[in-house]
């Protein structure tokens, strides 16, 4: 069984009354594929037993219900309930993705957990996973967590990238606790696509993940040039290179291997940006880490969205920047502090120019990580540095003139 936040009392995602008119606005239901594409696992069981318990407490509570405009009003009630969904006394809103960060970090605060303290409530399903890696969950993506709930421990958190997370109440029967255990296999490109540098002294390995054997030439010394042929994922979701050295192929972790300087391969900050564009505002782009045309007009979609959204600037969000765009801009900025769809827009903006920034949320809150972006741009262009962000900062980085 899973708790499950999915739609409101009409079947839409906003517009309803607040709480759960019908009691499948949040309820606890069979598990379904959705597709999943992931599994986030904690390891430490007290952990899972309190998502679990509280998620069930939450599916459970019908003054809770679904709503995604006013999707932070249960984080707010949880608070102020001792951070139990069953003490709520209040009709309140919540939608998938808020409801789960939430739990996950009302249980921080009951187990004094400060990693999970840590997560954002404005996390949604594009961000989630690396959120919530950071606050220490695995990230499992064989094929056996994935289509049925028989891996499956209670505590788990099911996610659908992109789309929509769920929260697993029951242990499956073929579930024995452990992450570990080799991805199951693929046949990886062979050819090399580009050159790497090893950063440290790197194991290779005949499978990516650490559980399995080492290849015959490994390791590889510090400075040693090798190819990247294909990129897949071990077990707990990290990326792992297929190299191929002096005539063989092995995996390596891509935590340790750098791209040679002067190669024009895709770029994977801008890969990332091109999924959260997609994600944000329906873009449409291929995924591919190349700062082409197609990837600037959905920058230029992404601002039009976000001032749609922020200030009804009734834009048609094509992509082509006009005077109209330009008026609904003029005059506007963000900063720390802030959370708007603007700061979403300016996220994906700097990750579509290649910036890291911290990570993106929807609505986005300005935090330290992009203000220290902003002045970092600002510094390269000869501005005034500050953490600010107005015009000028979203015009350059979309590639168009005022």
């Amino acid at each position: 069984m899973i708790s499950n936040c999915g739609h409101d009392e009409n079947g839409r995602y906003s517009g309803g009354a607040a709480g759960d008119q019908t009691g499948t606005e949040w309820e606890i239901r069979s598990w379904y594929s959705r597709p999943w594409n992931y599994v986030l696992r904690h390891p430490d069981a007290k952990v899972r037993d309190m998502i679990a318990s509280m998620a069930e407490a939450a599916a459970k509570n019908n003054l809770i219900g679904y709503d995604q405009n006013d999707r932070y009003t249960f984080w707010e009630h949880l608070k102020a309930s001792n951070y139990d969904p069953a003490q709520i006394t209040i009709k309140c809103e919540a939608d998938c993705s808020s409801g789960v960060a939430a739990i996950v970090k009302g249980a921080g605060y009951r187990l004094n957990n400060a990693a999970l303290k840590g997560v954002s409530i404005y996390c949604y399903t594009g961000n989630l996973r690396p959120a919530l890696k950071s606050a220490g969950f695995t990230v499992l993506s064989a094929s056996k967590y994935l289509t049925s709930p028989d891996y499956l421990l209670r505590g788990d958190i099911l996610l659908y990238e992109g789309h929509h997370v769920a929260t697993n109440l029951t242990t499956g029967s073929k579930a024995g606790g452990s992450d570990s255990g080799s991805q199951s296999s693929g046949t990886p490109n062979s050819s090399v696509k580009w050159n790497g540098r090893v950063a440290a002294t790197l194991n290779v390995r005949k499978w990516a993940g650490t559980g399995n054997a080492l290849c015959s030439f490994s390791p590889l010394a510090t400075g040693t040039v090798v190819g990247i042929c294909d990129t897949v994922q071990a077990p707990n979701g990290d990326p792992w290179y297929y190299i191929l050295y002096n005539g063989k192929h092995g995996f390596v972790s891509a935590d340790y291997v750098k791209q040679e300087s002067g190669q024009t391969v895709g770029n994977a900050v801008i890969a990332a940006g091109q999924t959260h564009v997609n994600h944000f505002c329906n873009a449409g782009i291929t995924v591919d880490g190349v700062r082409g045309e197609d990837t600037k007009k959905a920058g230029i979609k992404a601002v039009q969205h976000a001032m749609n959204l922020d200030y009804n600037a009734g834009l048609e969000e094509d992509g082509i920047w006009g005077e109209k765009s330009a008026a609904a801009l003029d005059g506007h900025y963000v900063k720390k502090g802030e959370t708007q769809y603007m700061v979403t827009a300016l996220e994906i903006l700097f990750m579509l120019n290649g910036y890291e920034c911290g990570g993106v949320e929807s609505p986005g809150v300005f935090g330290a990580g992009l203000e220290e972006t902003v002045t970092m741009y600002k510094g390269k262009k000869g501005w005034t540095v500050n953490g600010t962000a107005g015009k000028g900062t979203f015009l350059s980085l979309m590639g168009v003139s005022a």
